[in-house]
């Protein structure tokens, strides 16, 4: 007995021939397919943290109650998931509203209705008020307690700032000259966990001054001392945000701190036998240094030596590299000092480095009564490069555009990547302890973005995900555990 095919039939189809191979007709009749394989796993971890219903909380309602098609927290969620799917883009809420993996995250039929669009997107950025802007940056850490049953010992927090490029004439987007920036940019405040936690992401005008961060730095750490009194704070910071007023403040409240600060002509003449003591164990142990002199022709040769070594074959131009890089003294000290607009000496250490580039010096102020100045300089500040990995990967990985007129505007939008960055590390959080250093580009590609075929019964959605994608085993186990941790 033969059974009519339930498949759809193509509406549109082409035939392609390839050299050597069959004739290839394509149509669309491959029924409900998506490549967002892993957004329920998403879904399911948004829903059981509370992540996307905190933030809808504090967008307040701006519509006619009997002109509402969508809910806030659909529409938050439509724009989060895609934005974790590498779909930032307001228009993208258009080219992907009938995407059955996508309504099924928001608990709609998968071959139901529309999802919004991109105009019904926009009039929700357009309503943001600077009062619901202070009510979503407050949505980070408000989020990581709730996440942490018991208050932590010791809490570990970078902070940095971070340069993003703008392309159009945006309120508060400015110019910043210099070496290090010379162009139009935001310049937002991201604070980290040294386990990647966010716990604040503020978008800046594009000239704003690190130092300037104290009353958002204040805010934080009081913050944070009245959920958990016992707990330690230790803030790790950029030379930028050395002001005499945070530092008084810290110490005032008990919080220990690792800060850069700048290696001024007062610093060095208090390190200068450390200085020719590095210089002449240097030129002991390697000869004389290579590129010094004149600054352009001390460039010139270490680009040439440069170019010559990675010209070389494999085993060779190791060698050559590690030999290069051997030629390396430093010395870590430390020294009381008392700084402009200080009114006290405080402890600092200082690293200094000789190689065949001349000396470099760095120092860092801390208010740490103990501990070894090697393992503060190495431990407690040098780690602070982890958070420009976190902010790296929430700018390049979870990048919504910066391209409305309206500053509020653009600030919702940057509260929606950091959300977006925020989602992505639960899912990486879920991962075996060996692989919770992967980065959330591969948490997406590995985990959201695995194709699908869904088909509806009247009991179950059946989820037939890709049977030679190499990560779809790791999909169903992260399944599996979250419905077991449900049960």
């Amino acid at each position: 007995m033969t059974r009519e095919s339930t498949a759809p039939k193509p509406t549109q189809q082409a035939h392609l021939k390839l050299e050597g191979q069959k004739l290839l007709k394509m149509d669309d009749s491959g029924g409900l397919l998506s490549n967002f394989g892993g957004l329920p796993v998403a879904a399911k971890l948004a829903e059981e943290t509370g992540l996307i219903r905190m933030a809808a909380g504090a967008i307040p309602e701006w519509r006619i109650p009997e002109l509402v098609d969508f809910e806030i927290e659909e529409l938050l969620a439509q724009r989060l998931f895609l934005t974790a799917s590498g779909h930032s883009d307001a228009i993208d809420c258009s080219f992907w509203k009938d995407d059955p993996a996508l309504k099924t995250a928001l608990r709609k039929a998968p071959d139901g209705p529309s999802l919004s669009s991109q105009s019904t997107q926009t009039r929700m950025e357009q309503s943001i008020t600077p009062e619901t802007i202070k009510d979503l940056e407050a949505v980070p850490l408000k989020f990581f307690f709730e996440q942490k049953k018991h208050a932590p010992h010791h809490l570990s927090i970078y902070i940095d700032g971070s340069a993003i490029k703008t392309f159009g004439a945006q309120q508060n987007s400015t110019f910043r000259g210099g070496k290090k920036y010379g162009q139009t940019q935001y310049f937002p405040l991201i604070a980290t966990t040294d386990c990647g936690w966010l716990l604040l992401a503020q978008l800046r005008k594009g000239g704003a001054a690190d130092a300037h961060a104290v009353p958002s730095i204040q805010s934080l750490v009081l913050d944070i001392k009245a959920q958990w009194k016992s707990t330690t704070i230790n803030l790790a910071m950029d030379t930028g945000f050395n002001s005499p007023e945070l530092l008084d403040f810290l110490d005032e409240e008990k919080v220990e701190y690792t800060c850069g600060y700048p290696v001024t002509s007062s610093v060095l003449s208090k390190v200068q036998d450390v200085l020719c003591e590095v210089e002449v164990e240097f030129r002991k142990l390697y000869g004389k240094p290579k590129y010094t002199g004149p600054k352009s022709e001390a460039d010139d040769l270490w680009q040439n030596e440069h170019d010559r070594i990675r010209s070389l074959p494999a085993k060779e131009r190791m060698d050559a590299e590690n030999a290069q890089a051997a030629r390396h003294v430093r010395k870590i000290v430390e020294i009381m000092h008392n700084g402009v607009n200080w009114d006290k000496d405080r402890r600092l250490i200082v690293r200094v480095d000789y190689t065949d580039k001349g000396l470099n010096v760095r120092s860092v102020v801390t208010n740490k009564p103990q501990g070894w100045p090697e393992m503060i300089y190495e431990n407690d500040y040098c780690k602070r490069s982890r958070i420009e990995m976190f902010i790296k990967e929430n700018k390049s990985y979870c990048r919504v555009p910066l391209s409305c007129q309206e500053f509020t505007a653009n600030q919702f939008r940057f509260v929606l990547q950091g959300l977006g960055y925020q989602l992505l590390h639960l899912m990486r959080l879920e991962l075996p302890l060996d692989k919770q250093n992967t980065s959330v580009a591969t948490v997406r590609k590995a985990l959201l973005l695995i194709p699908v075929l869904i088909t509806s019964t009247p009991r179950r959605l059946h989820w037939r995900l890709s049977s030679i994608h190499p990560c779809t085993p790791m999909l169903i186990r992260m399944a599996r555990k979250l419905s077991n941790r449900a049960a």
